[in-house]
């Protein structure tokens, strides 16, 4: 399998990391670039891989014969830079597929905004996110028409999968009167366990409901935090999704139970106090809950 690596080399400035003193930072792209292509390379055993540096000197001799020369192209957005944008845009342009990636300090630009961008750190990048990445380079092996941007498709609606006890099954139910209006816009498709029929493989739904979410409401009580089909079949892959693709996690605490003490869960910002479950408030403040998170959500979805 040939693939075009398409990233800056050297020592690049970052304009856009946010967390620095003065918005200026300096990347050094020549580790992380060898860190990613050997992991590949050591995951994927018929990767033959090219940076696009090694064959290109001027990013306007992409042309639609060098392109059909690679099965799959890579690029790393992580310093944002000109080049690699501009080349990113022939790609898409001759309808070939692409997976991008970023740094986890880089905002996204605007104009990729509806992307599918797996999320690299210092922590997953020999992890976590070369195990995503060589997965996502093995599926577009086997089918590279899921890879191709154009603009002309019709957009997908992106994905929010509820995770609950069925003893909080009423909470369920009310939120999802609250998340109507953005289903009947065609905003959001919500995946909740209640879309399994008879004759479907459960387990199997789930999965594929996991893998495409983009956003994840977790109604958390005691029952939750109980449940080994959550803790065991449902968290891991949504926490892991949250550090590598940006999945968005959104915590909604029903009863009083140990949110607070659990450290994989209180890193994510909840909808209410954990000192203020919605099994204590009044039906009143409980819809004010439901309305804010639904306002959230649909905040969100202008920035994904």
């Amino acid at each position: 399998m040939k693939i075009l690596y398409i990233t800056p080399v050297g020592k690049k400035v970052n304009l856009y990391n946010p967390s620095s003193i003065d918005g200026h930072t300096i990347v050094d792209m020549d580790i992380i670039h060898p860190s990613i292509t050997n992991g590949i390379l050591k995951e994927i055993n018929d990767a033959e891989i090219t940076i696009v540096t090694d064959i290109i000197i001027n990013p306007d001799e992409i042309s639609e014969k060098t392109l059909n020369a690679f099965d799959l192209l890579l690029c790393d957005l992580t310093t944002l830079n000109p080049n690699v944008l501009y080349v990113a845009g022939r790609v898409e342009h001759f309808c070939k597929p692409i997976i991008y990636f970023k740094s986890n300090k880089t905002v996204m630009p605007f104009a990729l905004m509806h992307r599918r961008v797996l999320i690299y750190s210092e922590a997953s990048l020999s992890g976590d996110f070369q195990k995503e990445l060589s997965k996502l380079i093995l599926e577009a092996k086997s089918d590279p028409t899921k890879f191709i941007t154009n603009s002309l498709r019709t957009t997908v609606q992106p994905k929010a999968f509820i995770s609950y006890s069925q003893k909080d099954r009423s909470y369920l139910d009310r939120l999802m009167v609250h998340l109507k209006p953005l289903i009947k816009k065609n905003l959001i498709d919500i995946w909740v366990d209640t879309k399994i029929k008879t004759g479907d493989h459960w387990k199997e739904e789930i999965e594929k409901a996991l893998r495409e979410a983009k956003i994840a409401i977790l109604l958390i009580s005691a029952d939750f935090m109980a449940s080994d089909f959550i803790i065991e079949n449902e968290l891991p892959p949504l926490l892991s999704d949250a550090e590598i693709k940006g999945t968005k996690i959104l915590p909604v605490i029903i009863s009083p139970c140990r949110f607070s003490r659990e450290p994989s869960l209180n890193r994510f910002q909840a909808a209410n106090s954990p000192s203020e479950p919605l099994s204590s408030m009044n039906e009143n403040k409980k819809e004010k809950v439901y309305d804010q998170l639904a306002h959230d959500i649909e905040e969100s979805l202008k920035s994904t």
